[in-house]
């Protein structure tokens, strides 16, 4: 980490390389017309997420039925120009979405326009700060995923820029948003300093910043923040755990699935993997599909719980 705290490398392991299939068809994706499809639905997200935030405190929300119709309008130009289109379309709405929610800050703190890089005012600066706390949180989550961080669909790629990061960033920034306005409910103007800095090798301007300790309490409670918003509850061990209570949301699913008998054995398969076997003994799983024993016509087999080797073709 720097003096600042920023983290510059992470250890990994050497078997973190070997998804080469996985970062192959990454790639092709900006190709085969895969990448243009990943880059609206992220646009999309991101505008279903702002507008869970306007609905929050009553104000006006996309018309998500015309950003619809705009985003299939963009056919399969080169990447550059698709990024282009879809930078413009989601520009234009953040902007109108920044200017409703600024009106939600304390008058003494209420700014006029969003400023990333070497903004002035306090809030930006906060934003700024739960911005980059947020992108650390989904450098750690690409890097458990085994994809490319610096390839994205969206915005441009270049040397040292992670694309990929700030796109999937930007799924989840009306969080931090929503964060950020409600701890500034609670804040003066005396709790902010200014400060002057150096902006360039010769030229200096002056930041405002939220006092030390205020900060601290920022950045401890938007970490527990991050925490309950995205807490998943996982099957535990010990030999006095349920497993109807302890199981995660994908064990829910597939007892909902197969409670329907339509399920293909595939699905089935997707929504077993996707539980972690090694937390998941073979007794357990046995005890979770014997209500439905009569309905797989197959067997499972999970030795050292890392391998499911058959499934049958269909659930009747």
């Amino acid at each position: 980490m720097t003096q600042k705290g920023m983290p510059v490398a992470t250890l990994r392991s050497i078997g973190d390389d070997s998804h080469v299939e996985t970062r192959i068809k990454q790639y092709q994706a900006l190709d085969n017309g895969k990448g243009i499809e990943i880059a609206k639905q992220i646009i999309l997200g991101k505008l279903k997420g702002q507008n869970e935030l306007l609905r929050k405190y009553g104000l006006r929300q996309h018309d998500l039925y015309i950003i619809k119709t705009k985003l299939d309008e963009i056919g399969k130009h080169d990447s550059d120009t698709v990024r282009r289109k879809l930078l413009a379309l989601e520009g234009h709405c953040t902007d109108r979405y920044y200017e409703q929610i600024f009106q939600l800050l304390p008058e003494t703190l209420r700014i006029n326009k969003r400023k990333t890089y070497q903004a002035y005012d306090g809030v930006n600066n906060l934003l700024n700060l739960a911005y980059t706390m947020l992108k650390w949180k989904v450098i750690k989550a690409i890097l458990n995923s085994k994809l490319e961080l610096y390839l994205g669909f969206i915005h441009s790629v270049k040397f040292g820029k992670p694309s990929l990061v700030c796109d999937l960033m930007e799924l989840y920034r009306y969080l931090c948003d929503d964060y950020v306005i409600q701890f500034c409910l609670k804040l003066n103007k005396r709790e902010f300093t200014v400060k002057t800095e150096s902006c360039s090798s010769n030229r200096k301007g002056k930041r405002e910043y939220l006092n030390n300790e205020k900060t601290m309490n920022l950045m401890r409670n938007l970490t527990e923040y991050f925490e309950k918003t995205v807490n998943v509850a996982r099957i535990m061990h010990g030999n006095r755990q349920s497993l109807d209570k302890r199981a995660n949301p994908q064990l829910a699913r597939a007892r909902e699935e197969l409670n329907n008998y339509q399920t293909s054995s595939s699905a089935l398969l997707v929504c077993i993997i996707s539980i972690r076997p090694r937390k998941l003994s073979a007794h357990k799983l046995r005890i979770f599909l014997q209500p439905f024993s009569q309905s797989i016509n197959g067997y499972l087999s999970i030795p050292k719980f890392r391998r499911i080797t058959k499934i049958s073709d269909d659930v009747a």
